[in-house]
């Protein structure tokens, strides 16, 4: 398993190097493979790659409740009334806690639903994670 990992990782390395491919990569897929495989999902293994609501919170149910980084997320102090509750709570603010479940971000700490792909490069949105604001922001390496 750790040897398919690293070699996945190796992979995104190399089409990230391809520039413009990768951007669009990136911009056709929400989830995108390379960076979270689907047999990562689910697999128990904590993975940041797959800790946002399009990969589903590590999860193969999209609950943050059976997400593979639930343990993790628990230990750092957030609890499970915490999460998804509509309110941004500090504790849960984690990418491992999937920013609150989407609470705080949806694919990065700060970049909320609507924000995403509103025609402005918004800066809490401009990561891999959240696939440069959907395409709005330039990518740069």
């Amino acid at each position: 398993m750790l040897e398919e990992r690293v070699q996945s990782t190796a992979f995104k390395m190399l089409i990230k190097t391809a520039g413009l491919i990768a951007v669009c990569f990136l911009l056709v897929h929400g989830c995108y493979d390379v960076a979270c495989p689907s047999d990562w999902r689910g697999d128990t293994i904590c993975d940041l790659a797959c800790m946002t609501l399009d990969c589903g919170l590590d999860s193969t149910t999209e609950q943050m409740n059976s997400s593979d980084c639930l343990a993790t997320c628990t230990a750092a102090g957030c609890t499970a009334a915490l999460l998804g509750n509509s309110v941004c709570d500090l504790a849960c603010n984690l990418q491992t806690c999937g920013w609150d479940a989407g609470d705080c971000g949806v694919c990065a700490q700060g970049c909320l639903a609507s924000m995403l792909g509103n025609g402005v490069c918004d800066t809490p949105c401009n990561t891999e994670s959240c696939e440069w604001d959907k395409g709005k922001c330039v990518f740069t390496k």
